[in-house]
């Protein structure tokens, strides 16, 4: 995979420029950008399309600055079944193209398809596609912020997850915003196509 740090005092960056194809299979992690890192994205990145991750990691792991552009796509899929497809951790993840977690298998088993606990924002040409779900669909943490201009599916093809949307921090769904959530698994009360926590805020003007 792709491992993205800098050392020392000294930053790290990575581009993928448009038209690169980044492929990643049979590996621990498939992209892991620290906290002193940015890492573009205008092409195509595909973790774990082909063939299953070898490791106990994330598909893409994100700490730092991550900028996923309008012409840009990413596709995570065969991640193990104790790690998120994404995992946004720390920094700020920035969306205006395609991101697809779970396109053949279910991801996370007991953790959300797509984690973020920093500051996520979903563009206006932004998509973010989710399916596969075994706990959660997304999952925004205590600390987590994530603006969403563009559009959110979850469970629209196959399975959204026993919690559709589970919001422990903040959102808001700007008025270009559409957040949709099918096949929420029933399991009875623990089941929610959307739950916003004790104390927390959730915003929607879509």
């Amino acid at each position: 995979g792709i491992y993205n740090v800098g050392s020392a005092g000294m930053l790290a960056y990575f581009l993928n420029k448009a038209g690169g194809e980044i492929t990643a299979d049979r590996v621990s992690v498939g992209v892991h950008n620290e906290s002193n890192s940015t890492f573009d994205n205008e092409g195509l990145i595909k973790i774990g399309t082909t063939a299953a991750l070898g490791g106990s990691n994330p598909g893409l792991y994100n700490k730092g600055l991550f900028n996923n552009t309008a012409t840009a796509e990413i596709r995570v899929d065969n991640v193990g079944p104790s790690q998120p497809g994404l995992h946004h951790e720390t920094g700020t993840f920035t969306n205006g193209g395609k991101i697809t977690i779970g396109i053949t298998t279910a991801i996370g088993g007991t953790h959300p398809n797509f984690h973020n606990n920093g500051t996520f924002v979903n563009q206006a040409t932004g998509e973010i596609r989710i399916d596969y779900c075994s706990e959660a669909g997304f999952q925004n943490s205590f600390n987590g912020s994530f603006t969403n201009e563009g559009l959110l599916d979850i469970g629209k093809n196959v399975n959204g997850g026993e919690q559709g949307f589970f919001n422990d921090g903040t959102v808001d769904n700007k008025t270009t915003g559409t957040i949709n959530i099918d096949r929420v698994a029933n399991t009875g009360s623990s089941s929610n196509g959307l739950y916003n926590g004790f104390n927390r805020t959730f915003t929607n003007a879509g």
